[in-house]
């Protein structure tokens, strides 16, 4: 590793490069896209409403027409013909498109707002030449990054240095923070910003020019409002999907009554699949579960995960990084985000506002309401009652951020806490107990899992916490500078892009004691729930942007957990699981064969 003092005033070329890259074609989902599902939507609303698979199929037939194709596509774009040429419509929405990027471009990288930035920042460091230095930078071969080596590498840097360390990773520069300054970075507003750390992270920038930057407030409020308050109905409402996922994945992998015992090569995608059914419920609607639409919200998950770099270390990453940021970005946006969310669920949706918005209308406080029907109730013209296209549009792509925050990071610590136990028998036995014990019966007889039932299932609330706190996480948490920010004996200068080094808060001596890199199952009973934050226990955040869905995604790990050890006894296959991504830990899942067999 080597250190230099002298960060860069701006961003790198191949960082720039990625940028624009990223930008492009989700300029062109956000304002061209938009334009043709307007002409598709109006021309077609009772052909969704009679037959909305084949409305789909139709309209993505229309947008290979636009692209220069030759099939016809009659009656879904009135405007484009079946013939090789782009109809006036389609050549006015892409020069559109073009200019307004074009014009970005040039205000970001090379005009106004670039010059005054320098010019600012020229005038910054001047001023403090001889004040408090910036951090610096330390440079960790690429073959230690993508390895468990690189957490001895990080530790060793803020050792030497304190406080904070530069460290360039996949075209960036990260502020990583020592664990010290922890609780600061994260609750002070004044100097730092989630919402552009966010997008920066997930390469969604540009969606901050909507709604007076009010995406991710937009996500923060709505989770807020569907959930906190609704929480008893909403666990009663998808609690029944994951105990049916549990009974299901037996017969699924091949067990029967003459096979007692199955191996599950891939417990994350089970896990997904059980959380994404849930949240078509939460987040759309009961009338829209089935198989398809479960399909669609997986591949819209993976899709933006790519999107947002979360497999940077893996892959084709790890030798062109540039390049597999340009596949990828192409390859979610077209293939997967376009055909599968914006002509395939948003037509359904479409359909069915005015369901959506009656009831998001007439709903109680406390009551089960699906996402969407509370985002139609709050962006109705509150003159007419309607909901406009720019906002059904709106509420829509706000609708896709959910399905992504939702289920991907989720499945991800749901995979880790299964194989987790899976692995530490000595748990199980009372972990299981006190799920038996939670377990409450229906009118029915049937047991089933309550709000109550899940408070009181301490134990397994304990494991969950600390599987979270000694996985290994890198990041969680980003924060955005806003203006220079002092932190220790150094200046994070604006525009920066910062991150507490998690695995170092959740270990270090300071927090911990000698006990730091002991997992120890029962250290939380009685004390600190999963979803409480802290400055040693930062997986939810901590502050004003602490993970909203906290208390939902602490219950749904909880009934993951809870269903699948109630009805089967869960081991690993030769005892042992592994990360997959050792310096990320937070968004990809363990790599493991879980093996079940039927409880007698």
């Amino acid at each position: 590793m080597g250190a230099s003092r002298h960060p860069p005033s701006g961003a790198s070329v191949a960082h720039s490069a990625i940028y624009l890259a990223a930008s492009l074609p989700s300029l062109y989902a956000i304002y061209l896209l938009p334009s043709h599902i307007m002409l598709s939507i109006f021309a077609s609303a009772q052909a969704a409403t009679t037959n909305p698979a084949t409305s789909s199929r139709q309209r993505l037939s229309s947008l290979a027409t636009g692209l220069g194709h030759s099939l016809d596509s009659a009656n879904v774009f009135p405007t484009l013909q079946s013939s090789s040429s782009l109809s006036p419509e389609l050549v006015a929405t892409c020069t559109l498109a073009a200019i307004f990027l074009l014009t970005t471009v040039v205000w970001r990288f090379v005009g106004p707002a670039s010059f005054f930035d320098q010019f600012r920042s020229k005038g910054k460091k001047q001023k403090n030449k001889h004040a408090l230095p910036t951090p610096p930078i330390v440079r960790i071969p690429r073959e230690i990054q993508l390895s468990e080596a690189g957490h001895a590498a990080y530790n060793r840097a803020l050792d030497e240095h304190g406080d904070v360390v530069i460290i360039p990773r996949h075209g960036r520069m990260e502020y990583v923070v020592d664990h010290h300054h922890v609780r600061d970075v994260l609750t002070d507003a004044n100097s730092y910003s989630f919402e552009k750390a966010v997008t920066n992270m997930l390469h969604m920038e540009f969606m901050l020019w909507f709604k007076n930057g009010t995406f991710v407030q937009e996500l923060d409020k709505l989770v807020q409002d569907g959930v906190t308050p609704r929480l008893r109905a909403v666990v009663e409402k998808i609690a029944p999907v994951f105990s049916q996922e549990a009974q299901d994945v037996f017969a699924k992998q091949g067990g029967g009554d003459s096979i007692d015992q199955v191996e599950i090569p891939d417990m994350y995608e089970w896990i997904h699949h059980s959380i994404a059914r849930a949240m078509v419920i939460l987040i759309l609607g009961e009338q829209y579960l089935d198989e398809d639409m479960t399909k669609r919200f997986m591949d819209v998950v993976v899709a933006v995960a790519n999107l947002s770099g979360i497999y940077e270390n893996t892959r084709g990453w790890r030798y062109l990084p540039w390049l597999w940021s340009l596949k990828t970005t192409l390859g979610a946006i077209f293939l997967t985000v376009v055909p599968r969310f914006f002509f395939g669920i948003l037509p359904r949706m479409y359909a069915n506002k005015d369901n959506h918005l009656n009831h998001g209308v007439d709903v109680e406080n406390d009551e089960y309401a699906p996402f969407f029907d509370l985002l139609a109730a709050k962006h109705r013209d509150r003159k007419t009652g309607r909901l406009s296209f720019l906002n059904f549009v709106w509420c829509a792509v706000v609708c896709l951020g959910i399905i992504f925050a939702s289920i991907h990071q989720t499945a991800v610590v749901a995979a880790w806490c299964v194989m987790n136990l899976a692995k530490r028998t000595e748990y199980q036995a009372e972990i299981r107990a006190e799920i038996e014990s939670c377990l409450e019966q229906d009118a029915d007889g049937n047991r089933q899992l309550t709000v109550e039932s899940l408070r009181r299932a301490e134990k397994l609330d304990s494991f969950i916490r600390e599987t979270m706190r000694t996985k290994g996480d890198v990041f969680a948490p980003v924060r955005f500078t806003v203006r220079d920010v002092r932190v220790g004996k150094y200046i994070i200068p604006k525009g920066a892009l910062v991150a507490p080094y998690v695995k170092r808060a959740h270990e270090h001596a300071d927090n911990y004691g000698d006990q730091g890199k002991i997992f120890d199952g029962r250290r939380w009973v009685g004390e600190r729930p999963a979803v409480q934050g802290s400055h040693d226990f930062i997986s939810f955040g901590l502050g004003r942007w602490a993970c909203p869905g906290r208390h939902l995604a602490v219950a749904e790990l909880k009934m993951v957990v809870a269903t699948l050890f109630d009805a089967y006894d869960v081991t690993l296959k030769d005892g042992h699981f592994e990360a997959a991504d050792p310096m990320n830990a937070t968004s990809v899942a363990p790599a493991g064969i879980v093996q079940l067999r039927k409880r007698r």
